[in-house]
């Protein structure tokens, strides 16, 4: 995640196979392989301290193997307090 600052701070820092693997959600949500079925697994946890609601967020995920990365950058826009 990066701020207005133009800092950033790491928030995750983990490897895949600290996600669930496939096979888990397949044993616990058989109708998975219905076809239209989505699933939305979630994520690692955040580090200790980290601002969820930075303004601007870095992802990068990177291949140990062939050392190749994926990058993703975004600004968010927040939507307005609610009224009341």
């Amino acid at each position: 995640m990066s701020h207005d600052d133009g800092t950033e701070q790491l928030i995750q820092d983990s490897s895949l196979a600290a996600l669930l693997p496939p096979r888990h959600w397949l044993d616990e949500i058989p109708h998975l392989l219905e076809p239209g079925t989505v699933l939305l697994s979630g994520t690692v946890a955040m580090l200790p301290g980290v601002d969820q609601f930075a303004d601007h967020w870095r992802v990068a995920l990177t291949d140990p193997v062939t050392e190749r990365t994926l990058e993703l950058a975004y600004a968010v826009a927040r939507m307005p307090d609610p009224i009341g």
